[in-house]
């Protein structure tokens, strides 16, 4: 244990004139350090671009190789070119996946994400494109949350938005069979996201559309929330 408090460093010193690319055993010492001296009290591990200079690997290598020997996340926030295996996907996560394929695939200039408004359904993503065809993802991580939508206030009054409907989850955790029939259904891989069951047009509810969309331009031409583009969601300022 006298080892892991040992100052960075000294440790440093200790490790000789190691130049151009390390092998992966000395790799995974130098990392199991860190984490251990970490745990121990002492300041976070150097940043993976730090890291990734002095090893000689590409940062996208030295990600890869993090996460597949379970070493801790980068540090570098998720959804900014780090990819991350599907088993560890948050509802956060799905969230910002689903609002970057509104953006993306389906092109919609007008998302909200987690919006909060008068009507009872917070929706994980929504957006609007084509003039008024309104796009529905919810996101779900657990079979629970999936099957405790159905008795959702929402759903038992009939006012669900959305003119196409998704879930979004990570793969296998629900069937394509198990999806209602006005519902689609897509799955979250590493780099994309799948179809699995396309989600039929439907009539969608316009008062709770109206009411949410009233509710975000308010905010928007007020002073107590900021827009927080890339999440789409507003944020309150006081």
């Amino acid at each position: 244990m006298s080892d892991l408090l040992v100052p960075a460093p000294i440790w440093a010193d200790q490790r000789g004139d190691i130049s151009g690319i390390w092998p992966e055993c000395l790799v995974g010492t130098d990392m199991r350090f860190w984490a251990d001296f970490e745990a121990c009290g002492g300041r976070k591990r150097p940043s993976v671009r730090r890291l990734a200079l002095t090893y000689g690997w590409s940062r996208s290598r030295l990600r890869r190789w993090m996460i597949s020997n379970g070493f801790p996340p980068p540090t570098r926030p998720r959804g900014a070119g780090v990819t991350v295996p599907t088993s560890l996907l948050t509802h956060e996560d799905l969230t910002a996946k689903a609002v970057r394929w509104l953006r993306g695939s389906q092109k919609c200039p007008v998302v909200l994400s987690e919006f909060v408004s008068a009507v009872s359904i917070v929706p994980d993503a929504i957006g609007w494109r084509h003039g008024s065809e309104c796009i529905l993802v919810e996101c779900k991580t657990s079979r629970s949350d999936f099957k405790a939508d159905a008795h959702k206030a929402h759903v038992r009054a009939g006012i669900t938005p959305g003119h196409r409907r998704w879930y979004l989850t990570p793969p296998g955790l629900v069937q394509a069979s198990e999806i209602p029939d006005d519902w689609g259904l897509l799955e979250a891989h590493e780099r994309a996201i799948q179809v699995v069951k396309e989600a039929p047009p439907v009539k969608s509810c316009f008062e709770t559309e109206r009411a949410m969309l009233c509710s975000a331009t308010r905010r928007h031409q007020g002073d107590k929330y900021d827009w927080d583009a890339p999440a789409a969601r507003f944020q309150r300022t006081r």
